[in-house]
């Protein structure tokens, strides 16, 4: 399934900060695991890594850490209408969290097939369209 805003979800925090300033962490692959490069852990740093704290904030749940946002992400895939409702909700979520709403501009898209999600958004500091995906 498929959720394309009709407007963009706008972020409006204050200030903003741009996603090539984030610092640096380990590299976390598709399913969340540490990467290897080269028989060493991998590093992400500034625009890589606010898109992965996006992915890890939407993979964690907020049961577990009180930022994730596991729980919010829709589920179905056989309702459109509660598809959209859920990605809208989410969207506001992200977008008015204080630990990444203030790089995230607006959130465009998101899809799930069932197994993938796939989430567009447009952030300060990366030109054009970030895409991030993860395994549910």
């Amino acid at each position: 399934m498929q959720w394309i805003s009709k407007k963009p979800i706008l972020s409006d925090i204050h200030p903003r900060v741009d996603a090539n300033t984030y610092g640096k962490d380990l590299k976390f692959g598709f399913d969340n695991d540490t990467v290897f490069e080269n028989g060493d852990l991998a590093i992400v740093s500034g625009a890589e890594n606010f898109l992965q704290t996006v992915k890890t904030h939407l993979m964690v749940s907020n049961l577990e850490y009180d930022w994730g946002l596991k729980e919010y992400l829709p589920t179905t895939t056989d309702d459109q209408e509660e598809f959209d409702f859920n990605c809208e909700e989410l969207a506001n979520y992200l977008v008015s969290d204080p630990k990444i709403g203030n790089t995230i501009n607006s959130l465009t898209r998101l899809s799930f097939d069932g197994e993938v999600y796939e989430v567009e958004l447009t952030a300060d500091g990366i030109d054009g369209l970030a895409t991030i995906k993860f395994h549910f």
